[in-house]
């Protein structure tokens, strides 16, 4: 009795492509529209059109609130506020404080420019959707985290200031970072980017370097 090789799956990279294109699209159509209306007001119907795709593909890439999800993801460059792991490890290490904090500064303003209009909307729709609360209290915690990992390396070169407990000094650095921040002075204010950055670099020096 022959053997029957198992038949290979094929693959078509093109068509791969094509499938990531689409989702992108969707992903994108989402944030700009949950941006520029709010959450409750978009609809599927209204992500379809935008990004040119079928009902049928923005439900094949998620729901609403998976949307959202995805449009986060997209923002921050991962899963984690942090994004680049590597990158962010980097700027821990960075051997003198002042120069750890602008390198962060610019990284956090960076993310901050992508996210905060995003997160915005994450904030006022999780007050109406509970589908949507755990996101929320994820990224808060992703935020504080960062905070808390920056104190300890400051800490670890012996740069906090004498009178500040870690864990104030890690609520104090959450302020400077968290997006409603951004939004305030860069879109309400008119800020610009660079001003902003160097006035959250200038910010964090003073307050939690000795």
């Amino acid at each position: 009795m022959t053997d029957v090789k198992p038949r290979r799956k094929y693959r078509s990279p093109l068509r791969e492509e094509a499938t990531l294109r689409g989702q992108q699209a969707v992903i994108a159509a989402a944030a700009d529209l949950f941006v520029e209306q709010g959450y409750a007001r978009t609809t599927i119907d209204q992500i379809a059109e935008r990004a040119r795709v079928s009902r049928q593909t923005v439900f094949a890439v998620g729901t609403k609130p998976r949307l959202l999800a995805l449009a986060r993801q997209a923002a921050v460059g991962g899963d984690s506020i942090l994004g680049n792991e590597a990158g962010f490890a980097q700027i821990l290490a960075t051997p003198d404080a002042t120069k750890l904090l602008e390198r962060f500064a610019e990284m956090a303003s960076g993310i901050a420019r992508r996210w905060a209009a995003l997160n915005a909307v994450l904030e006022e729709a999780a007050a109406r959707d509970p589908s949507l609360m755990g996101l929320r209290q994820a990224s808060r915690d992703d935020i504080y985290g960062c905070a808390r990992k920056v104190v300890a390396a400051l800490r670890s070169l012996g740069a906090l200031r004498a009178e500040l407990e870690p864990k104030t000094a890690a609520d104090v650095l959450w302020l400077l970072i968290e997006p409603s921040q951004y939004m305030r002075l860069v879109t309400e204010r008119r800020w610009s980017h660079r001003a902003f950055q160097e006035w959250q670099a200038d910010a964090m020096t003073r307050l939690i370097l000795q």
